[in-house]
């Protein structure tokens, strides 16, 4: 079989990122035949095994959002019945010339996400630029807003406090032929400054 790309627990039961799908496990206990079982629910990675696939995950606000070497982001939710949908519409409506690059990174806020989205160019590439994005799941649905460019070719890390969003990550330097730190840092907002 194909090795773990990735770990995560939702409504504390395991799911497991593989190189060949999204593994689930059933606990159900009256579930006669399927109890305690794995179940795979993307079958059509069986045949484009990738050691990307399903590598970066986050749970937020009931969900699971996890990205793919397709340039694919899901979100799962095990309750009140198992569903995944693939999103990646949102990051790729037409008209958008500057975006198509790969989800890199992405971390909770208190009513979404905070995204890396790489753009379309290599990434030795001395002014690559990456958007941080943040995604907004409320009553009105899911929302999409660009905040802003950033200078970074090799996205690695990008993580929330009480405080700050970080983004952590490198870009490329021709003059050394090489890759140079690029670290950015963000004030986030405070949610409770004003009585709703």
């Amino acid at each position: 079989g194909f090795g773990m790309t990735g770990l995560y627990v939702i409504d504390d039961v395991p799911v497991v990122g593989k190189r060949d799908g999204l593994w689930t496990y059933n606990r159900q206990g009256n579930d006669w035949y399927a109890a305690s079982t794995w179940t795979n629910l993307t079958e059509e990675y069986k045949d484009t095994p990738d050691a990307d696939n399903f590598a970066v995950g986050e749970a937020a606000l009931g969900w699971l959002y996890l990205t793919t070497y397709r340039q694919t982001f899901f979100r799962f939710q095990r309750r009140p019945s198992p569903v995944l949908e693939d999103i990646s519409s949102l990051f790729w409506a037409p008209r958008l010339v500057d975006f198509g690059g790969r989800i890199r990174a992405f971390s909770r806020c208190y009513n979404g996400l905070f995204l890396l989205q790489d753009t379309p160019t290599t990434d030795t590439t001395t002014t690559k630029d990456t958007w941080l994005m943040r995604l907004i799941d409320d009553s009105k649905g899911l929302r999409l807003h660009a905040k802003q460019l950033v200078r970074m070719g090799d996205i690695q890390d990008l993580s929330t406090n009480d405080t700050y969003l970080w983004a952590l990550g490198r870009i490329y330097n021709s003059d050394a032929s090489d890759y140079e730190a690029a670290i950015y840092r963000w004030t986030l907002p405070e949610k409770t400054k004003y009585a709703a």
